[in-house]
């Protein structure tokens, strides 16, 4: 009995898995550990690898024309021990974190989904190779294999809460959020038979927003930015943070 029942086990356990997944063959999404993503944000400090602010964090920064929220304590502007509030985005130096992958021919995996971020964003494959090839159906030669793969990468927006002494800006605390940002690579063939290949990166100099944003606890709050750098000041000119996780 058990050697008659063995194959017919295979062939369900097959079938199971090839057919029964929506998701890509390869869901399982690279993540950084919180001590890996801390060690990244530290090295850009460190580095001092400051990149061009997201529009979307200045818009929504709250921080008026001059990047400037002035606080006097005592007077005159600056003033020793004023404050304000400045914002700066920190870059990564970590890769890529590829997030799906799927092969297959095209016209039976384009429907399939794929995680685009962790396990919660999902798309379809169809959708991610069309975004990269921005052609036409008859363009992409259905018949052929094709390649989708999602990845993501991060910037780290940060206000850093400023004390005014020995006539300069010193950061004295700082509020740090992560943006994640999607990129989409695609393979395929196209109806002259010639394969091609492709990426697109939704970042803001191509006019994107970031497509995940994790909040710090009080970095929408920039009178307790303030306020925390302030008492920072007067405990010794300390530093302190606060991170998104």
């Amino acid at each position: 009995m058990k050697l008659k029942t063995l194959p017919l086990l295979l062939v369900l356990i097959l079938t199971f898995t090839t057919t029964s997944g929506a998701f890509a063959s390869n869901a399982s999404p690279t993540q950084l550990s919180p001590q890996s993503e801390l060690n990244d944000l530290q090295k850009s400090k460190d580095s001092n690898y400051i990149i061009q602010n997201d529009p979307i964090d200045e818009a929504n920064a709250n921080i008026p024309q001059q990047g400037l929220l002035d606080f006097q304590p005592f007077g005159d502007d600056p003033g020793t021990g004023a404050t304000r509030v400045n914002l700066v985005t920190y870059g990564s130096y970590a890769e890529l974190a590829t997030q799906d992958t799927a092969t297959g021919t095209f016209s039976t995996i384009q429907n399939n989904l794929m995680w685009i971020i962790g396990n919660f964003v999902s798309g379809t494959v169809g959708t991610i190779i069309y975004n990269v090839v921005d052609l036409l159906l008859d363009n992409i030669e259905v018949s052929k294999v094709a390649t989708a793969k999602t990845m993501v990468g991060y910037t780290y927006p940060t206000k850093q809460g400023q004390v005014w002494y020995d006539n300069s800006w010193h950061t004295l605390f700082e509020s740090t959020n992560r943006n994640t940002y999607k990129y989409y690579y695609a393979l395929y063939w196209n109806k002259d038979k010639v394969q091609r290949q492709g990426i697109k990166d939704f970042t803001p100099d191509n006019g994107y927003g970031p497509a995940r944003i994790q909040t710090a606890a009080h970095y929408n709050n920039n009178s307790y930015i303030q306020t925390q750098a302030y008492n920072n000041y007067l405990q010794g000119k300390k530093y302190t943070t606060e991170e998104w996780f």
